[in-house]
């Protein structure tokens, strides 16, 4: 059985209402924002990947540029969905490498909100719907994605990597 994303958001919640969220307070919430984070990328990643059904948007999803790539899908067909999951990635971002800066409750609380809103049913339905809308403007716009990651910088032709190495 796959990996459920969900589980994540699971995990983040118990983990911020668990004794762990007093004991080891930065560790926690550092660990609860990146959890709901993925929580919601690995959600939407998988539905796009499902709307979508092309070998193009497999690729982008399983590189580097995944992360940017389902965000500004997300925007293409809801931006204010769009907008709340690029902001819990700025937020993981923050927890992930910015150590110097402290995490508080307040930062905690948003990311659940927004998380549960990024989650909840009818944000996934809205992104269901909207794609049958916007079909043309995300296939578009993943072209443009796609052209920009793989066709236009030499690091991912073979023939420029083996001349270089001569």
């Amino acid at each position: 059985m796959p990996f459920d994303p969900l589980d994540f958001f699971k995990l983040a919640k118990s983990l911020y209402q668990s004794d762990l969220s007093s004991l080891l307070k930065d560790a926690t919430f550092r660990t609860v924002i990146g959890r709901l984070y993925y929580s919601c990328f690995l959600t939407y990643r998988e539905l796009l990947r499902q709307l979508i059904r092309d070998r193009k948007y497999d690729r982008v999803a399983s590189s580097s540029a995944a992360h940017s790539c389902v965000i500004r899908l997300i925007k293409k067909l809801d931006i204010y969905l769009g907008n709340f999951l690029s902001q819990l990635h700025q937020k993981r971002l923050v927890a992930d490498y910015e150590l110097y800066k402290c995490l508080d409750k307040k930062m905690i609380e948003e990311s659940l909100a927004i998380a549960e809103q990024l989650l909840s049913n009818t944000s996934i339905q809205s992104i269901k719907q909207n794609y049958k809308l916007k079909r043309t403007d995300v296939q578009r716009r993943l072209e443009e994605i796609y052209t920009k990651i793989f066709e236009r910088r030499p690091f991912n032709d073979k023939n420029h990597y083996n001349n270089t190495r001569n």
